[in-house]
């Protein structure tokens, strides 16, 4: 039974993909048709996810060369790590001659004129062009990746400006169509619409690293919707009887969104990599080995996490001399009676 099923789902996504026809029409005049016998259809659910099949060993090439690679459908974004500008320019330039080879080999057409590049780094002096294949490619500052708009800073302003730009914009027709919905329909409409476009990918782009004006303006725009929903047209109603429709704020939605994704990616351990660094970065406490507590490995706290400054930190006076002459063991037994059994 499972062999006929597997079959009958291949000859249907043949069946899909066969005697397919495309002509080119100008205004008035028609090309002839020609029979198109490689792709998929563009527009398509099941398109997506053949194309995805279909390139499905470029991860692996880009991957063996030390490189990062993520995809959907036929747009492609890949992240190379160097410590100087010199060998990012060697190691870009074999990861996208790879990268072309392989899509050429698939028999696909490269426009090197519309490959992007973007360098995240805090130094100011970047270099403006930089060659790629042959050609030379503009080091952009800015750069959407399937609807986030990244800057070479991750300070993320770009971003909040699009998404307040679009609330805004909604917000006059959501106005229009206001009196002829009911509270609870409006608010369902604007859940999908509205709350849609400013949370999209928002554990992205809105985390506790960024500055408190992004909160603040979407904040904003999160009660401007509120107060429309309920009448509030002279903004009477405190922020605090809004808080009762059961809309999450962005902070809230943002926080939500993260911990969802770091719960997934540890019970399904992928994307192995962000799995491999949370696992470095959390211990578990003895009454607790079922949730994991986080640490800081910032470069800014180096050895924080060592039984030396934790000591030291507690006590505040306890003699260098003496702690390197002891065990870390016999450390822990004189911090327990001597100093927490006190406190």
């Amino acid at each position: 039974m499972k062999g006929k099923l597997e079959s009958g789902l291949l000859n249907s996504i043949v069946d899909f993909l066969k005697d397919r026809k495309f002509a080119v029409k100008v205004e008035k005049a028609m090309s002839k048709e020609v029979i198109l016998d490689r792709g998929c259809v563009q527009g398509s659910v099941l398109g997506p996810s053949l194309f995805s099949l279909y390139g499905g060993e470029l991860l692996e090439k880009i991957q063996s060369q030390g490189a990062w690679i993520t995809t959907y459908a036929d747009d492609s974004y890949v992240i190379v790590e160097a410590d100087t500008f010199e060998d990012l320019q060697v190691n870009l330039t074999r990861t996208i001659k790879t990268h072309y080879e392989y899509l050429t080999e698939l028999g696909m057409v490269v426009n090197q004129t519309k490959t992007e590049v973007m360098i995240m780094n805090n130094r100011r002096q970047i270099p403006q062009k930089i060659i790629l294949g042959g050609v030379e490619t503009e080091v952009r500052k800015e750069m959407k990746v399937l609807g986030v708009t990244f800057d070479n800073t991750l300070h993320w302003d770009q971003q909040v400006e699009n998404v307040t730009k679009k609330a805004q914009q909604m917000i006059s027709g959501l106005r229009t169509i206001r009196p002829k919905l009911t509270e609870d329909q409006f608010i369902r409409l604007s859940t999908a619409q509205y709350y849609g476009t400013i949370y999209y990918r928002i554990q992205t782009w809105l985390s506790k690293a960024n500055i408190k004006k992004h909160t603040d303006r979407l904040s904003v725009l999160h009660y401007k919707l509120l107060r429309l929903a309920v009448g509030d047209w002279r903004r009477e109603f405190p922020r605090a009887m809004l808080d009762t429709l059961g809309r999450a704020k962005p902070k809230e939605y943002a926080n939500y969104s993260i911990a969802s994704l770091m719960i997934k990616c540890q019970q399904e351990k992928k994307p192995e990599r962000l799995y491999h660094m949370s696992i470095r970065n959390q211990f578990f406490t003895r009454r607790g080995n079922v949730a994991p507590k986080y640490f800081d490995s910032s470069r800014t706290r180096v050895g924080s996490q060592a039984i030396w400054n934790r000591i030291s930190h507690i006590t505040g006076n306890l003699p260098e001399t003496w702690s390197k002459e002891r065990s870390k063991d016999a450390l822990r037994v004189y911090l327990k009676k001597n100093i927490l059994d006190k406190q």
